[in-house]
């Protein structure tokens, strides 16, 4: 049935990804959900996520005065535009957020991005992870489209690339560790800094090798 938002209390970590993915999710959800978080969060900047939520039908309440961190209120209306055009502000992990929680919002709507610099990279990251997962979308130039007629639903087995970061993390335990480190999945050859840290491996006397994939 997904998340339900509604009078709720969440505690999202130190990421501030985790804390607009959970809230862009939430926007669907008529109510008021508070929002708590580590020290990271709470001296965090969230003053462009409060300027980008009205677009949403919603707003966001900071309850520590003279903060723009954790925690929050967030007021959801449940109810927006079929057409969103997106201040040039909204920091790159929210639009991430928005593109991954839109097709849950069971509503149709349609995202532009164009006058946000981030938005190519926001594409970049979240499509092929629709696109993998069977979510239908449409896409003209910088406007995504999401039909709504149902919430979409999570595949049984998700197909989701390894992670370049924690990938890289995991395999240099063979270097602290005298060892083989083997990890099973597909290799995210075109995911940002997945180069760069291959790069690194070697480096430092690794020889990552690949195999079927």
């Amino acid at each position: 049935e997904g998340l339900r938002f509604g009078e709720k209390v969440i505690y999202v970590g130190e990421d501030p990804l985790h804390f607009y993915l959970l809230s862009a999710l939430a926007l669907a959800s008529p109510g008021k959900v508070k929002f708590t978080g580590g020290s990271n969060l709470k001296l965090a900047d969230l003053s462009v996520w409060r300027n980008t939520l009205p677009a949403f039908g919603a707003r966001q309440a900071h309850l520590v005065p003279k903060s723009n961190g954790l925690p929050v209120h967030i007021e959801c209306s449940a109810l927006f535009d079929e057409e969103i055009t997106l201040p040039e502000f909204t920091p790159l992990d929210g639009l991430i957020a928005l593109l991954l929680a839109a097709p849950f919002w069971g509503a149709p709507v349609k995202i532009n991005g164009a006058a946000n610099p981030a938005w190519p990279a926001a594409l970049a990251e979240a499509l092929p992870i629709l696109k993998k997962n069977g979510v239908l979308f449409s896409r003209v130039k910088d406007v995504i489209q999401f039909c709504g007629d149902k919430p979409a639903a999570m595949p049984p087995s998700p197909e989701l690339p390894l992670d370049p970061l924690l990938s890289a993390l995991f395999l240099s335990i063979a270097a602290l560790n005298p060892g083989k480190v083997k990890l099973a999945g597909t290799w995210a050859v075109h995911a940002p800094g997945a180069e760069t840290l291959r790069a690194l491996l070697n480096w430092t006397g690794l020889r990552p090798q690949e195999k079927d994939g």
